[in-house]
């Protein structure tokens, strides 16, 4: 027959292969192969009908397979021939073959040909030509003998070796590859350090993807799919012996390879699919029995890694997400399936590692649950109410039921073995805790008292229970987990567990459940504020949480807080606020070489180890920030300089570091003196009602408001913070229907600090002492109380004269803490308030005017140049107050005889309210006098005004108070006398100092400079000249002159120093103009008759002529030499002499001023120069003198000449 011969003939062409002509048969076998079944067919028709042949149909049969499976067998050599010219060949051989079996399974065995194509595939030599390997494998799969149980049952195990071997976790290509990238990385980096751009030869490229999977490994899971698919189905017969194989060889190797890819790989979610399908079709105690299989070692070992590593894997499952979020039906399926996984792995883990104790598969056993229990995909409460019924009728709460697998897995061990995950597992145990479901937290939160007790057992306390809880609480509140109901439930579970123990846990255990109770409080009401734009109420719960870590002693806690605090007020500009806050952080350390605590280290500064490192760069930028042009708090600033200073100076012997700490002080002061600052207002404000944040419902905070910030102004910046709240206009307490209302009111008013002038306060006893700029600063900072007053009307109201009846509800407000500090505003901690009649709130009010116009006079004494229109506008109101009547409604309300009579006990007030009155009789006389002496033209119709109202005033008095023994017009202030005269000496020390400063005008080196032998000859010519001088003033003309310079009437004077350093004094007489003061080396020029001299100049000039007495004087000392010595008995006697140094003509000049006294002209004698020199002044037109032929110019030596002996 023709399939007989065709057989042979295919068989013959295979087993001698010729590479190009074997790949043209295998293209053509499924031709051949359905040529030789229907020959077959037909063969055995007609054998069955007895026509043309004898032979049986069961010959026939068996002679045809065993043509199959010779021909199978000489594919199978050809498969096997490791020559590369037949490669194509083999491909084309594992490509074509599936495409025979529909045809041979009509007339051939299904399981024969499985076995064959099981033969026929195991001939193929792993690791080559694998990819049609693995396709033809996927043909046979996809064909109808896979869908049989029986042909299935023999193909299923090379089907799984092969999905095994290529599997991800088994890809030895990306483990190379994987390699290659850790050096490629190694090397990138390295080039990167050095700036290379090639390594030992390798160019640095880019780092390509290195997760991508081979051809051979993504083609096996396509495999794996397509099986698991076929599984599934439900007409293929029974799969649970094939599911259970399944298991058995690939399970382990799926769960491995699940864990070396990433959430991110393009097979991930096939690869867990294929998990969650092998886990659904797994039959109920299939798990014991693989489990079982692991016990053969008894060691368990491989128990324990597959344990470990299934663990893994799925708490990576839960917590990283590797289906699309929107697939909700998919994702709940897999925690289903995955829930009943850790069912099963439960048993696993309670028999078989307890007895020897294995902590680890515990551990992860716990963190995988937890997970489980913590994913976002699970949290009904997120749901629709729709999503949610539907999710609990299909699912039910699966949260509870891995709940329940903890507390029964946590309570199974022992104590002993529970104390092993104490404190690790508190975190872990801390997040389920936080779900917000009720009956989830109220199986959880008993393992911490649990927990407590292990620990107080081991180590006779639960402080690392407590520590480890307060932290992870810190970090999960503020990432946004928990709410008022695990606090609810955390207190309420916690105290009924701590009062029903019997172990010694009751008072402590309490005491730690307040502490994390009210820890709690303040996290949440810093988490409700914490994304506000206003930065106001998180700066409040920050203050709030750094009192309480303060309070029980969390320095770690504290000093997180006190940095946000910190970044919130640098980002706000509170510099001040800011410098004070890390002043907190740096009172914690000392100056010291001790390392500093981990819970003490800085952020900013993380690489200072040692405490008085870090503690000095604290100070710096303290004292920065209290430098900046923003804060201006310029004392504070002094007082951390100041304990730096004493730090170099006295411990640190750090000299180096002195001056420029110095140099800053002394800025500093200089700033104080001369800066203008505006002064801060002060302002109540209480917040009342239920729509507040609850740190601030019924509370009354003392605000420091921004520099001249008005009240109307600060309300609207209040208003803006809370746009919903309300202003109340009254200083009323507010009633218990506002503070319960779901409104926001807000009351805000004015308040007055109070000066510190505690006795006590070295800095403060002697404040009455300070200039003005000081006093004022001190006015409004380092205070802590506050006073407002209530003002209102006691019947009956006098319609005349409201003072009558005018009284004052006075409050006194004490805040937690002084201004300025680590906040712009404090609360209230106590509050006290008094009545204030009227008659002395009228001695306040006459007290108040009295000190502002004694401020206004000592003002204008200390600076001439004060503004004059404070003072006007003061004199106008208390001698013209057209407006409130002045003291006239004082004597009417009080002096009458009516109110002594009815306010018997009030005749001391009134007796002070009339000094006080009579005071102003100085006071006013005074700023009157200063008004006159500086009011220009224009005010002149005011100031005699004004005049004309104070002698009425004047006359009043005499007529009013004349009974008390006082004349009106004689009387004085003496205390304001003194403290004027004190002012204007101060003034006049000050301008005497300028003046000599002045007087030290540097000016410009002569280009003519001549040598010192020309200047002396000079002097030496001009003698005659000189004597001429003296003798106008009775001086001896035979005096010998050795040091002179002087000037003819026309001519220029030319002078020298014998110390590089110069100062002169200028007197004119008549039309000479005579050169005075120490001989100088540098070569100077003076126009006598031009008008550019110097302002210091003329001044001396002025005073010289003014003064022609202090000028002999003078002399006189010079003459008897008592002037200047060159310090070897040698008295110069001349009107001007050379000194040997500077400093002694510095010297003797000072003794010439005490002799003469501060109240005399400045002298004649220069004083020192100062350590830097004045600038120099207008530059003068030089004038050069007649050349000398004796002797011609000289160039200036390069060191003044110190002996002047020698001179011709």
């Amino acid at each position: 027959m023709a399939y007989t011969k065709l057989s042979k003939e295919l068989i013959y062409a295979i087993s001698n292969p010729q590479p190009d002509k074997a790949l043209k048969i295998m293209k053509s076998l499924e031709f051949f192969i359905k040529f030789i079944v229907r020959s077959f067919s037909i063969r055995l028709k007609l054998c069955q009908m007895d026509i043309g042949s004898d032979e049986g149909g069961s010959e026939i049969e068996a002679e045809f397979e065993s043509s199959i499976e010779s021909l199978f067998s000489a594919m199978g050599r050809l498969l096997a021939t490791p020559e590369l010219t037949f490669v194509n060949a083999q491909k084309g051989c594992l490509k074509y073959i599936p495409t025979i079996i529909d045809p041979l399974s009509t007339v051939f065995s299904e399981r024969r040909l499985s076995e064959l194509l099981v033969e026929l595939i195991a001939r193929v030599e792993r690791g080559r030509i694998g990819i049609p390997k693995l396709t033809a494998i996927m043909d046979i799969v996809k064909s109808r003998l896979f869908q049989n149980s029986v042909s299935r049952t023999t193909l299923l195990p090379i089907v799984a070796d092969n999905i095994k071997h290529h599997l991800p976790g088994n890809d030895e290509d990306l483990k190379r590859r994987s390699q290659e990238h850790a050096k490629t990385r190694s090397r990138n980096k390295v080039g990167k350090m050095i700036g290379l751009e090639a390594v030992e030869g390798h160019a640095i490229i880019p780092i390509s993807e290195t997760s991508k999977h081979s051809e051979e490994t993504q083609k096996c899971v396509e495999l794996l799919s397509e099986v698991m698919d076929i599984l599934y189905s439900t007409d293929i017969g029974p799969t649970h012996p094939d599911i259970s194989y399944m298991i058995h060889i690939l399970l382990r190797d799926i769960i491995y390879s699940i864990g070396t890819i990433g959430v991110n790989d393009p097979m991930a979610g096939n690869m867990v699919a294929i998990l969650m399908s092998l886990l659904r079709q797994m039959p109920p105690g299939l798990f014991s029995k693989f489990i079982y299989t692991f016990k053969a070692d008894s060691t368990k070992t491989e128990l324990f890694k597959f344990v470990n590593d299934a663990l893994v894997v799925f708490k990576n499952l839960f917590s990283q997400c590797f289906f699309p979020a929107v697939w909700s039906e998919m994702i709940l399926l897999e925690n289903n399936i995955l829930l009943a996984a850790l069912e099963q792995f439960t048993e696993t883990v309670k028999n078989d590692f307890v007895d020897p104790f294995e902590q680890i598969p515990w551990n992860n056993f716990f963190q995988c649950t937890v997970a489980f229990l913590t994913q976002e995909s699970l949290q009904l409460e997120s749901f629709s109410i729709v999503k949610r019924a539907r999710v609990l009728s299909e699912y039910g709460d699966m949260r509870l039921r891995a709940a329940e697998l903890i507390r029964q897995m946590w309570f199974s061990l022992g104590e002993r073995k529970r104390i092993q995950f104490v404190p690790g597992m508190v975190g872990t145990f801390l997040d389920m805790a936080l779900v917000p479901e009720p009956t989830l937290r109220r199986v959880a939160i008993p393992i911490f008292f649990d927990m407590m007790r292990c620990d107080f057992a081991q180590n006779s306390s639960f402080q690392q229970v407590e520590d480890e809880l307060i932290n992870r609480l810190v970090e999960s509140i503020e990432s946004g987990k928990g709410d008022t109901g695990f606090r609810d439930i955390f207190h309420e579970t916690m105290v009924s567990s701590c009062e029903n123990d019997h172990m010694g846990l009751r008072d402590s255990g309490l005491r730690m459940v307040d502490t994390v109770t009210k820890l709690l409080d303040h996290l949440l009401d810093y988490r409700e504020v914490i994304d506000e734009v206003d930065s106001g109420s998180r700066m409040t719960c920050i203050v709030n949480l750094l009192d309480f870590s303060m309070e029980v002693g969390r320095k770690e806690l504290y000093l997180r807080y006190l940095y946000k605090l910190h970044d919130l007020h640098v980002l706000s500009q509170n510099f001040t606020e800011a410098g004070f806050t890390l002043k907190l952080h740096s009172r914690q350390l000392e100056w010291t070489e001790d390392e500093v605590p981990h819970y003490l280290r800085s952020p900013k500064y993380p690489q200072l180890l040692t405490q008085v490192e870090l503690k000095e760069a604290l100070y710096k930028d303290i004292i920065q920030y209290f430098d900046d042009e923003a804060a201006k708090s310029w004392e504070c600033a002094i007082d951390v300089c100041d304990e730096l200073r004493q730090q170099y100076a006295e411990e640190l012997f750090s000299y180096s570091q002195l001056p420029e700490i110095l140099k800053h002080m002394a800025n500093l002061y200089e700033k104080i003196l001369k800066s203008v600052r505006f002064e801060p207002g002060y302002f109540r404000v209480g917040f009342f009602g239920k729509a507040f944040p609850s740190f601030l419902q019924d509370k009354i905070f003392v605000y420091r408001g921004r520099r001249s910030e008005k009240l109307n102004d600060f309300e609207t910046r209040m208003l803006e913070r809370f746009p919903h709240a309300e202003l109340l206009r009254s200083l009323n307490k507010p009633s218990l229907e506002q503070r319960n209302s779901n409104a926001q009111l807000l009351q805000i008013c004015n308040v007055d600090p109070v000066m510190n002038l505690d006795g006590n306060n070295k800095r403060m006893s002697g404040m009455k002492y300070a200039e003005e700029s000081i006093r004022r600063y001190y006015r409004s900072n380092d205070v802590n109380k506050f006073i407002f007053s209530r003002p209102y009307h006691k019947e009956p109201k006098d319609p005349k004269n409201e003072f009558a009846s005018l009284w004052l509800d006075r409050y006194t407000l004490w805040t937690a803490s002084s201004f300025p500090g680590n906040m712009c505003w404090f609360p209230v901690i106590k509050e006290s308030s008094i009545q204030v009649k009227p008659i002395l709130f009228g001695i306040e009010t006459l007290t108040e005017a009295n000190e502002k116009l004694r401020t206004l006079v000592l003002a204008h004494s200390s600076n001439p140049n004060e503004d004059l229109g404070s003072l006007s506008l003061k004199l106008n109101g208390v001698l013209d107050p057209a407006v409130m009547g002045g003291i006239s409604n004082y004597e009417k309300a009080f002096f009458s005889p009516e109110y002594i009579e009815k306010e018997p006990e009030d005749a001391g007030h009134i007796l002070t309210m009339k000094k006080l009155i009579l005071a102003q009789v100085p006071l006013i006389g005074e700023c009157l006098r200063i008004h006159r002496e500086k009011a220009p033209d224009s005010l002149k119709p005011l100031h005699q005004k004004l005049e004309e109202r104070y002698d009425a005033f004047l006359n009043h008095l005499d007529e009013a108070y004349g009974d008390l023994g006082f004349n009106v017009r004689d009387m004085k202030d003496e205390d304001l006398q003194r403290d004027m005269e004190r002012l204007q000496k101060k003034r006049l020390a000050l301008n005497k100092k300028e003046e000599r400063q002045k007087a030290h005008v540097i000016t410009r080196n002569s280009d003519g400079m001549r040598s010192s032998n020309v200047g002396l000859s000079r002097s030496k010519s001009s003698f005659s000249s000189t004597l001429s001088v003296y003798s106008g003033f009775g001086q001896n003309k035979n005096t010998t002159t050795k040091s002179m310079a002087s000037i003819p009437r026309s001519g220029i004077g030319h002078r020298r120093s014998t110390q590089g350093s110069f100062d002169e004094g200028v007197i004119g007489t008549g039309r000479n103009l005579f050169l005075l003061g120490s001989s100088m080396n540098k070569l100077t020029s003076i126009a006598g008759e031009e008008n550019e001299t110097s302002s210091s100049r003329n001044s001396s000039i002025s005073s010289l002529q003014a003064n022609p007495n202090r000028f002999s004087f003078a002399l006189e000392n010079r003459k008897s030499g008592q002037w200047m010595n060159n310090g070897n008995g040698d008295a110069r006697n001349s009107g001007i002499s050379i000194s040997s140094t500077t400093e002694t003509s510095s010297r003797n000049s000072m003794e010439s001023r005490e002799e003469l006294g501060d109240d005399e002209p400045p002298s004649l004698i220069p004083p020192p120069l100062p350590s830097i020199p004045p600038p120099l002044p207008p530059k003068q037109k030089e004038t050069t003198l007649p050349p000398d032929d004796h002797n011609p110019p000289a160039l200036p030596p390069k060191k003044p000449p110190l002996n002047m002996e020698g001179r011709a």
